[in-house]
C-alpha cells in the first residue's frame, strides 16, 4: 500500500529546473534514503510534500488516515512553553481536548436547565474518555524516555523553550515528531544537532521504527545502517535504486561503466560503417552495400552516459614537522559558574595522531577546543604546543560567522592577499566554485555553500595541527566524504569534535571521551572506544548480579587476582621487548630533538654564518640528526601501533574482569 505518490512532479527554483516530471511512491515498510548534492533539491522535494512549497506541476496523493511527521532542517522561533509540555502537546487535538474539557466544566457547574445538564453531561464523558485515549495512547512517561534519549535532563523537562539554544530546541522537535507515533517520518539531517550519545540511541530507535521515513544525512555509516531503498537525485533527473547508500554507489558506478562501453561500442561501429560508405559509395558493384549501410548509420543511436557531476577534491597544505609532541595539556580545570567541566586533564597529543573528542552536549568538547586553540583561557594548567606547532582551527560555527557583505572571491582572497587571482579562483574551483559562481555574495549562500568556503580558507594556509569543531555540520555526503579523505591523507595531527559515525570511525586513531568532569583517553580507535564503554557500562550491572547471587569470598578475590596475574603474564610474553623498544627510542628521540634545537640556535647566530666552513659542517650535522630523527620516529609509531593492537586483543581476550 502506497502511503505518499508523487506524480508529474516539476519544479524550478531561482531560474534552474529541481524536477521534471518526476514521481514515486513511498510504501507502509519503506526506508528510504534521499541522496543528492547540495542544491539538487532534497530540501524542496520534502517541503513539497509537507505542502510548504508550491511546484510547478505534479500532485500528490496521501492516503486516508496518514500521518506525517516532518523534521525540517531549521525550527520555527522558540515559544513560553515548557518542554515536556510542548512534546506532550504536540500530538494532535490532545491540548484542545484539555481546553474544551475546563470549558463543558466550567459550563456545567452553571448550567441549571435538566436538558442542558444532560448534553454537557455526556459530552464531558466523552472528552474524558478522549483524554484517557491520549494518556494511554501517548503516555507521559514515553514523552520523557524520547527526551532523556535525546539528551535532555529531567531538570530541563520544566524549562521554557525559549531558554534552549537552537540545537536544544532542533531536538526537541524531533522529540515532539517521534512522540506523535506518525506512520511516516520525512526527517531533513536529523542528527545535525545530535551529540555521539544521542545520535547511538536515535540509531537504534529508528532500526525499531515501525513505520517508513524519507532520510537526508550526510553521515554514510548512519544512512547505510537505516535504509533499504535510495532516491537519488542527479543530474539526469530523478533515480531509483534497491539497497543501501553503498549498493547505490555501487551500482551507479556499474551502470556508467557499462553505458561508456556501450557508447564506445556504437562509436566505432559507427566509424567503420562511414568508413565503408566513404569508400564504396562511387563504385557501382558496392553502391547497394553502401546505401544500405547508410541506412545503418543513420538508425545507430548515440547512447546518453551519466552526466556525473564534479567532485569535491582537495588536501590540506602541510606545514614544516612539528616535533614528536604538539600538544600537551598540563593540569587543565574549566568552570563555568557553579559548573565545573573538568579539572587536572593531563594528555598528550602526538604527531600523526587523530584524535576525537567525544561526549554528550554540554560536557566541555567545544570548550577544549577552543582552549587548545587560544580562543579561551583555562581556569587552571597551561596547553603547551611542541617545537614549530602550527595550528589551524575550524569553529563549529565559522560559517555562519563569514562576511554577509563580500563575494567568495573575496572572503578567500583576505586569508590571502598576497596570492594572485588566478591561484584564487583555482582553490575555488577544487570547492566546486568555478565561473560566476566565485561571485555570488556570501549572504545567499546555503549553509553547505558555506562550510565550503570556511573549509576552503583553513586549506590555503599551510599547518600541522588542525582543530575541527564538527567540521560536516551543512556539508552534504559527497563534501563529508572529500573532507574525510583530505584528513586521512593529512600528515599533521588532528584534534576534532563530531558526531558523524563514518567520520569518527575512519579517522580516529585515539579518543578522548569528555564526561563527568573528566577527559578519558582510550588509546585505540572508535571501535575499541565503544568496545570499552560497553564494557564499563556492563561491569555494574555484572557486579550486581554477583553480589545479589552471593558475598564476594576470598576464593572470588583470589580468582581475580590470579586472572589478573594471568593477564599481566600474556600480556607481557605478547609485548616481548616492543615496551623496552620504545622507552629507548623515546630517550633517544629526546636527545635528538634537544640537538636539533641547540643546533637550531647556533645556526641562528650571525657569527656562525659568518664562518663559512663551521657553517656548513652544523648545517650538515643538522640534516644528519633530521634525518636520523625521521627514520627513529617512524619506527616508534610502528611500535607504538603494534603495542595498542596486542593490548586491545589480550583486553578482549581476557575480558573487562581484568
Amino acid at each position: 500500500m502506497s502511503l505518499i505518490t508523487v506524480e508529474g512532479l516539476s519544479l524550478q527554483f531561482g531560474g534552474r529546473v529541481l524536477f521534471d516530471d518526476v514521481g514515486f511512491a513511498v510504501s507502509a515498510d519503506d526506508r528510504v534514503g534521499l541522496v543528492g548534492r547540495n542544491g539538487m533539491g532534497k530540501t524542496s522535494l520534502l517541503r513539497a510534500i509537507m505542502r510548504e512549497l508550491q511546484p510547478d506541476a505534479g500532485r500528490f496523493r496521501i492516503a486516508r488516515g496518514v500521518r506525517i511527521g516532518y523534521l525540517p532542517q531549521e525550527v520555527a522561533a522558540p515559544s513560553d512553553k515548557l518542554l515536556l509540555a510542548s512534546v506532550l502537546d504536540s500530538v494532535p487535538g490532545r491540548a484542545s481536548v484539555e481546553v474544551e474539557l475546563a470549558q463543558v466544566e466550567t459550563e456545567l457547574a452553571a448550567a441549571t436547565e435538566p436538558l442542558e445538564q444532560h448534553d454537557l453531561a455526556l459530552r464531558l464523558g466523552e472528552l474524558a474518555q478522549l483524554r484517557d485515549h491520549y494518556e494511554t495512547c501517548y503516555a507521559q512517561h514515553e514523552a520523557e524516555r524520547i527526551l532523556t534519549g535525546l539528551g535532555f535532563t529531567s531538570a530541563q523537562f520544566e524549562k521554557p523553550l525559549w531558554q534552549l539554544s537552537g540545537g536544544w530546541r532542533m531536538r526537541a522537535a524531533l522529540a515532539a515528531i517521534l512522540f506523535q507515533q506518525p506512520d511516516v517520518l520525512l526527517l531533513d539531517e536529523p542528527t545535525n544537532h545530535l551529540d555521539l550519545p544521542s545520535v547511538r540511541w536515535f540509531d537504534g530507535y529508528l532500526k525499531k521504527f515501525p513505520g517508513a521515513f524519507m532520510l537526508v544525512s550526510h553521515d554514510r555509516e548512519f544512512l547505510n545502517r537505516q535504509i533499504e531503498r535510495v532516491i537519488s537525485l542527479e543530474l539526469e533527473g530523478m533515480r531509483t535504486y534497491a539497497g543501501n547508500y553503498d549498493h547505490y554507489v555501487e551500482q551507479r558506478t556499474e551502470e556508467d561503466a557499462i553505458l561508456q562501453n556501450r557508447a564506445k561500442n556504437i562509436e566505432r561501429e559507427k566509424r567503420e560503417v562511414e568508413r565503408f560508405v566513404e569508400r564504396f559509395k562511387a563504385k557501382a558493384t558496392h553502391a547497394r552495400q553502401a546505401s544500405s549501410k547508410a541506412k545503418m548509420l543513420r538508425k545507430l543511436e548515440s547512447v546518453q552516459t551519466l552526466e556525473l557531476p564534479k567532485e569535491l577534491h582537495f588536501t590540506f597544505k602541510d606545514a614544516a614537522p612539528s616535533g614528536r609532541l604538539v600538544v600537551h595539556l598540563a593540569g587543565i580545570g574549566k568552570r563555568f559558574g557553579d559548573e565545573e567541566l573538568y579539572r587536572d586533564v593531563d594528555l598528550c597529543l602526538y604527531r600523526g595522531e587523530r584524535v576525537a573528542v567525544v561526549g554528550p552536549n554540554g560536557a566541555g568538547k567545544t570548550t577544549l577546543l577552543r582552549i587548545v586553540a587560544g580562543e579561551l583561557a583555562a581556569d587552571a594548567g597551561v596547553v603547551e604546543l611542541g617545537h614549530q606547532v602550527v595550528p589551524g582551527y575550524y569553529a563549529q560555527h565559522c560559517a555562519d560567522d563569514l562576511h554577509g557583505g563580500l563575494n567568495i572571491m573575496q572572503t578567500l582572497w583576505e586569508t590571502i592577499p598576497e596570492q594572485s587571482v588566478t591561484y584564487v579562483r583555482t582553490v575555488l574551483g577544487t570547492f566546486l566554485f568555478s565561473g560566476d559562481d566565485a561571485l555570488k555574495p556570501v549572504s545567499v549562500l546555503s549553509g553547505g555553500e558555506r562550510a565550503r568556503v570556511a573549509l576552503a580558507r583553513l586549506v590555503v594556509n599551510p599547518t600541522n595541527l588542525l582543530l575541527l569543531d564538527e567540521p560536516t555540520s551543512h556539508l552534504d555526503l559527497n563534501a563529508s566524504e572529500a573532507l574525510a579523505e583530505a584528513l586521512a591523507q593529512y600528515g599533521g595531527a588532528v584534534l576534532f569534535v563530531s558526531h558523524n559515525l563514518s567520520l569518527l570511525r575512519r579517522l580516529a586513531t585515539k579518543v578522548w571521551e569528555v564526561r563527568d568532569g573528566q577527559v578519558r583517553e582510550y588509546v585505540a580507535g572508535f571501535d575499541y572506544y565503544l568496545e570499552q564503554r560497553e564494557r564499563e557500562q556492563a561491569a555494574p550491572v555484572v557486579e550486581e548480579k554477583k553480589a545479589a547471587v552471593s558475598p564476594r569470598t576470598r576464593d572470588d578475590v583470589k580468582a581475580k587476582k590470579r586472572a589478573e596475574a594471568e593477564y599481566r603474564q600474556v600480556l607481557a610474553r605478547k609485548l616481548g621487548g616492543i615496551p623496552k623498544k620504545i622507552a629507548e627510542l623515546e630517550a633517544r628521540i629526546g636527545e635528538l630533538e634537544a640537538q636539533q634545537q641547540k643546533l637550531e640556535q647556533v645556526l641562528a647566530l650571525s657569527e656562525t654564518y659568518q664562518d663559512q666552513a663551521r657553517y656548513q659542517e652544523l648545517l650538515r650535522d643538522y640534516s644528519a640528526a633530521k634525518a636520523k630523527l625521521e627514520e627513529l620516529l617512524a619506527r616508534w609509531e610502528g611500535l607504538a601501533e603494534q603495542r595498542q593492537q596486542i593490548t586491545a586483543a589480550v583486553e578482549r581476550e581476557f575480558g573487562a574482569d581484568t
